[in-house]
């Protein structure tokens, strides 16, 4: 058996180089014979005839003087894989960049998470940010958990080394524990209200993207970061888990907490259910007592009362039977209203072009649609506002009353403008706004 396979093995060897002619057949042609010198010295261990060799031990079979034989195989039943050599290593490390060979990294804090300063286009989620504590400036060591297609990838950090004197980054502002009203507003904070870099409080309308994202609900504590100087950068970063629940009046300090802890407080769901059935018993009892019908007497007396209240006259820019040509279209100024405050109801067809208007002169413009839905956020932001103009011809009768009755109660300037042309909006919306200048300049001589 053993002769018979080398008079094979010869035989394929004379057949292969009788076929060689340049350079690249004859390392070919190598590789073959050493596969074909593998399969003899296994034949050879396999066999029955040993003669006089010891088990466990082969002999060299030369089959061309140029050739080297293989060393012995100690474990002939593991799989043999042939070893890359040493050049071919040396080559694949070489290529890999210098980022992906190194063992740490300097993280870099972001607005939300941040990235390796050394590694391009890489991201550290804020969960992992938030879980190891980590600062602007810090050692890492971290592991690609993900790579999208143009090369941006996701890192898990593993390790934290020891850095010192690191500190947070100082044009990176942040709001922490801010608490979500209605219709996505955000004006404080579990510590007291928001304030800028110069001491001025402030609110925050979540984008309807964002309320989306992040489910937000009325009652959510989240936190708010922006750059120093940039209050367009301001954006929501983190979603905590807990709702806040308000302290009752009997409990309530005058201090602010000092924690989050102290205030975010989970209220169990049996006290819940508690609270909706004596909700819904006292309603009952409500409807089950019998209320006097008026007298036909008073009913009259109600309705002449009415008759004789005035109706207190609303001002408009309309004048009445005034030709065109005698209408002011000199340009109007708003440089002197800078910094303040105006809402708009009704006509939310132009509200890009109102925003783009009211963007140069510097004035915080809150446009509201003109439905009867809006009613909750024309209370909402009312406290807020230093003027209010309403377009009679594009609002609803009970948003526009409702912003009227808003406006009267918290003696805020306002006007029913009943043309949506844009010269007349803008001639109401300057009168309103230099109205309310003088009542705050009144206000502060009082002082």
């Amino acid at each position: 058996m053993m002769n018979q396979a080398i008079r094979q093995a010869i035989t394929l060897v004379e057949g292969k180089t009788a076929i060689v002619e340049t350079f690249a057949d004859w390392e070919l042609l190598m590789d073959e014979i050493r596969g074909i010198d593998e399969w003899i010295r296994m034949t050879r261990y396999y066999s029955r005839e040993r003669e006089g060799v010891a088990r466990g031990t082969i002999e060299a079979v030369t089959l061309l003087p140029s050739e080297t034989p293989p060393p012995e195989i100690e474990k002939p039943e593991a799989r043999l894989v042939e070893k890359k050599q040493p050049e071919q290593q040396e080559e694949q490390e070489e290529a890999l960049p210098d980022y992906m060979t190194r063992r740490t990294h300097t993280f870099q804090r972001d607005l939300q998470g941040g990235y390796l300063l050394e590694w391009p286009d890489s991201f550290v989620p804020e969960k992992e940010v938030r879980h190891w504590n980590l600062e602007h400036g810090m050692e890492v060591e971290t592991e690609v958990v993900a790579e999208d297609q143009y090369g941006r990838t996701t890192h898990q950090v593993s390790r934290v080394g020891q850095n010192e004197d690191v500190a947070p980054r100082p044009d990176r502002i942040v709001y922490e524990g801010c608490l979500v009203k209605n219709h996505g507003i955000i004006e404080e904070t579990l510590m007291g209200p928001i304030c800028d870099e110069y001491g001025k409080p402030f609110y925050y309308t979540v984008p309807v993207e964002d309320m989306r994202f992040y489910n937000l609900q009325a009652g959510m504590v989240v936190d708010l970061a922006m750059w120093q100087g940039r209050p367009d950068t301001l954006k929501i970063i983190w979603r905590h888990q807990k709702h806040h629940q308000p302290v009752p009046a009997v409990y309530q300090k005058k201090e602010f907490a000092a924690t989050i802890e102290e205030v975010v407080i989970e209220q169990p769901a049996a006290q819940e259910t508690q609270q909706k059935k004596a909700a819904r018993y006292e309603k009952l009892m409500k409807r089950a007592q019998p209320q006097a019908k008026p007298k036909k007497k008073e009913k009259k007396v109600r309705a002449k009362k009415a008759k004789e209240q005035l109706v207190a006259p609303l001002d408009t820019t309309v004048s009445a039977g005034l030709h065109i040509d005698e209408i002011d279209k000199s340009p109007l100024d708003f440089e002197p209203f800078a910094g303040m405050r105006l809402m708009i109801v009704g006509n939310d067809k132009q509200r890009a072009v109102y925003r783009d208007f009211f963007d140069k002169t510097e004035i915080e413009l809150q446009h509201v649609s003109g439905d009867c839905g809006h009613g909750k956020k024309v209370k909402a932001l009312a406290p807020k506002t230093d003027a209010i103009v309403i377009i009679k011809s594009r609002v609803s009768h009970e948003a526009a009353n409702h912003a009227i009755a808003q406006a009267k109660k918290l003696d805020i300037p306002f006007v029913v403008e009943r043309l949506d042309g844009r010269r007349s909006l803008y001639t109401a919306c300057c009168e309103q706004l230099e109205k309310a200048r003088v009542k705050q300049m009144l206000a502060k001589k009082k002082k």
